[in-house]
């Protein structure tokens, strides 16, 4: 029996990574109906990260409304994994705003707000 580990990066801004692994073994099945599927989410650090680590840890995945680069409101998701850590997806955050110049943006906006929730339930950002 043929066995299949679908395990795909996202493809940014069409689908994510487990979506991409779902749709992957939906096709192996339908070619070897009677094959073994396993689906992993998996990220190069980028987005998709933050699902690939809640889909691996069992965590929690949760949404932060943060500070742009150039200071508007913008949302941020974040992990909330046992033991307290919470990995986040800066550059949704803190990325480089199309069309604007370098010079005018700015990264230090997340974790910054206490209106976010971090404080009361994480133990490292």
């Amino acid at each position: 029996m043929p066995r299949f580990l679908m395990a795909s990066d996202s493809l940014k801004g069409s689908i994510s990574s487990a979506r991409a692994a779902e749709l992957l073994g939906e096709a192996a099945l339908a070619r070897f109906p009677d094959c073994e599927v396993r689906e992993l989410a998996v990220a190069d650090g980028g987005e998709g990260t933050v699902e690939a680590v809640v889909a691996a840890t069992g965590g929690e995945l949760r949404h932060a409304v943060v500070r742009g680069p150039l200071g508007d409101a913008t949302d941020a998701a974040f992990a909330l994994l046992p033991g307290g850590r919470a990995p986040s997806e800066r550059a949704a955050a803190a990325g480089q705003p199309a069309g604007k110049a370098p010079r005018c943006a700015g990264s230090a906006v997340f974790g910054a707000d206490p209106d976010t929730g971090l404080h009361d339930a994480v133990r490292l950002l």
